[in-house]
């Protein structure tokens, strides 16, 4: 129990600390808004404001998992590159990277939030909220890949 305890802790403070680099990454970038304006689907204050949708879930899901075994040396891991993937495509994307960067972290960020659901998915009777949240921000990585895969490609490739 003591093992699931430090990945729990260890999960929270990535997941402060995603949070807070992804509020500092994507501070009003008038050539980064003018580059997602061509192609999303989405205005950037409804992004953000999914995001904040998709970690209160996250913090809601950090509060029922606390002391519990959800917290396994594999779902942390999968957390922590989910969170890597994420911060990291954003700050490709921001700084203007390079396509085959960016891609590399939103993939990861992608292939690791399917692999968490995955693996969470004996929680989701015992943990509800694990459903949820996993699901929403599987949904949400794979339009994120899919719209940022058509800014690289519309916008940057022409």
């Amino acid at each position: 129990m003591a093992h699931s305890f430090l990945n729990f802790w260890i999960a929270l403070i990535v997941f402060i600390a995603h949070i807070i680099g992804n509020l500092i990454v994507t501070k009003p970038n008038p050539e980064l808004f003018n580059r997602l304006e061509k192609l999303t689907l989405f205005p950037p204050s409804w992004v953000f404001i999914i995001w904040f949708v998709i970690w209160i879930l996250q913090s809601v899901l950090f509060y029922q998992t606390y002391n519990s075994a959800f917290w396994s040396n594999t779902t942390t891991l999968l957390f922590l590159l989910v969170c890597i993937g994420n911060l990291g495509s954003q700050y490709a994307g921001a700084n203007n990277y390079g396509w085959f960067v960016y891609i590399l972290f939103i993939s990861c960020m992608l292939v690791s939030s399917i692999l968490f659901m995955e693996k969470t998915s004996g929680f989701y009777s015992t943990i509800p909220i694990s459903k949820s949240a996993s699901q929403i921000y599987v949904g949400w990585a794979s339009l994120a890949f899919l719209v940022g895969l058509g800014v690289i490609l519309v916008t940057d490739q022409k």
